[in-house]
């Protein structure tokens, strides 16, 4: 199936206007995924010209990697690791922090439920925190983390 978030003529507000040449913007739309294997969706981004329709940039990415896309100039997390990966009945999540700012974060499951989320605080410096994931099931995952107005996503297996 395929689902176009914000129509075709696009979310209004979505992207600053004028956009200058190399710049770059963000916007989250949230959906469900249903049913299907996370493995197999892809996200395609798409700029059209609304004069004509034309598409004059594009850029296809996996699902599962898309906390390769975007998120070029972070300047409040300078490290994201999460180990054991696999993990079986915890994780840690460790933070590399430039500046102090209000930190979550979310663990999603591959259909887009969120199965748990904390808020940190204010945090500094490096920060590592111990998730307790002995009740989820084998499979994949994303945790996302946010800092200030920021957020990266990493994915991560359990495997029991």
């Amino acid at each position: 199936g395929r689902e176009l978030y914000g129509g075709y003529n696009g979310e209004p507000g979505s992207i600053s206007i004028p956009a200058a040449a190399g710049s770059n913007q963000s916007y989250n739309f949230t959906g469900s995924v249903g049913t299907y294997d996370v493995a197999n969706l892809k996200v395609i981004g798409l700029i059209i010209k609304s004069s004509t329709g034309e598409i004059v940039n594009a850029k296809e990415v996996n699902l599962i990697d898309i906390a390769t896309v975007g998120i070029t100039n972070n300047n409040d997390i300078e490290k994201f690791i999460i180990y054991p990966n696999p993990a079986n009945d915890f994780v840690n999540i460790s933070l590399a922090l430039n500046n102090e700012v209000e930190v979550s974060y979310n663990i999603i499951d591959a259909t887009g439920k969120f199965i748990s989320s904390e808020n940190l605080g204010r945090c500094s410096g490096i920060k590592t925190f111990t998730v307790d994931t002995e009740s989820l099931s084998n499979g994949i995952y994303l945790v996302k983390v946010n800092s200030g107005y920021k957020t990266i996503t990493k994915r991560l297996t359990i495997s029991k």
